[in-house]
């Protein structure tokens, strides 16, 4: 969907929905992750830093490698795409503050990274939020932390074009990976009710989607609201398997290789056709891709990428962990 949302030659509504899916998947991943470890210890800072480890060897190789390409691109091989406000900002993960600042277009093809940052942003505080609070005030904690950015868009509407408020999707993940642990009565009624669940929330958020006015700010809440509730079904029913056709997509291995190398696909693909072009304009400037054959190169070009990636440069750094975690 992201991709789609970014290379395709014509406009696909909500395609930028697949991001706040990942939110919400991510909270429920990293939240069930810290739960568990805590079920089989209670040396909580041991936890964290096992966590930190694990996602420092996972997130930041490629990514400052990523970062110095282009810092080197710009300064040494005119490759433009850089700009020198941007270092402060992309190196200490917090491009989400500048595009609060600036607006999302002056991120150019970085303008992804504000998700990326966002993520280690909630790494760095959810550890500790999640591993010293009383297990029965934790629920009740993240739904007030969800009211945060209703807050925010509510004040700033237009916060909802540049994401730079998502901990709602990464609550409702969240809250979901706390019953999950749990496993009391409330997971398995969830669980029994998934499909029709689900079948509800998609088409509430369709008919939201059709009926939005812009110009009343309560609609932007509920639209929010409403893609929460929805991403909150996508990831329940993707925990206990999906039927069907989307089944057996989802059981798939090529498919799932996907996922394996899914950060270098989302961390390279903006980029892409910047290059691309740039390259192209210099060596074969009279070459000229039609728009949709253009989209299926970038879409080869970042699956490659993301694999050689994965394979010599992200894989290597993912044994090291055995050296560090205990």
């Amino acid at each position: 969907m992201t991709l789609l949302a970014h290379f395709s030659p014509v406009d696909i509504p909500y395609m930028w929905y697949g991001v706040p899916i990942f939110f919400t998947l991510s909270g429920f991943l990293i939240t069930t992750i810290l739960l568990r470890n805590l079920q089989k210890s209670t040396k909580r800072l041991l936890i964290i830093k096992n966590f930190v480890v694990r996602r420092v060897l996972r997130l930041f190789p490629v990514y400052y490698l990523f970062l110095l390409f282009f810092l080197f691109a710009y300064k040494f091989l005119h490759l433009y795409l850089w700009k020198p406000d941007y270092t402060i900002y992309f190196f200490t993960y917090t491009p989400n503050l500048l595009i609060a600042k600036k607006g999302a277009h002056y991120l150019g093809c970085f303008e992804h990274l504000w998700s990326l940052g966002v993520e280690e942003q909630f790494y760095l505080f959810w550890p500790w939020l999640l591993l010293f609070s009383p297990s029965k005030f934790r629920i009740p904690i993240i739904a007030a932390i969800i009211c945060i950015p209703f807050i925010s868009i509510y004040l700033n509407p237009q916060a909802t074009k540049t994401g730079v408020f998502p901990f709602h999707t990464l609550g409702v993940g969240a809250i979901l990976a706390c019953l999950y642990v749990r496993q009391d009565a409330a997971i398995n009624w969830l669980k029994e009710n998934r499909r029709w669940i689900f079948g509800v929330t998609f088409l509430h958020l369709l008919v939201v989607l059709i009926l939005f006015n812009d110009s009343y700010r309560w609609w932007y809440l509920y639209r929010e609201l409403s893609l929460c509730l929805c991403t909150f079904s996508i990831v329940l029913v993707s925990v206990y398997g999906w039927k069907g056709i989307a089944g057996y997509i989802a059981r798939n291995k090529q498919i799932q290789n996907i996922g394996v190398i899914s950060y270098g696909i989302y961390l390279f693909h903006m980029p892409v056709p910047f290059v691309y072009r740039a390259i192209a304009s210099r060596a074969f400037p009279s070459v000229q891709l039609s728009p949709w054959v253009f989209t299926g190169l970038c879409f080869v070009l970042t699956f490659i990428l993301a694999a050689l990636s994965y394979r010599f440069i992200e894989t290597p750094f993912l044994k090291m962990k055995r050296y560090f975690v205990q």
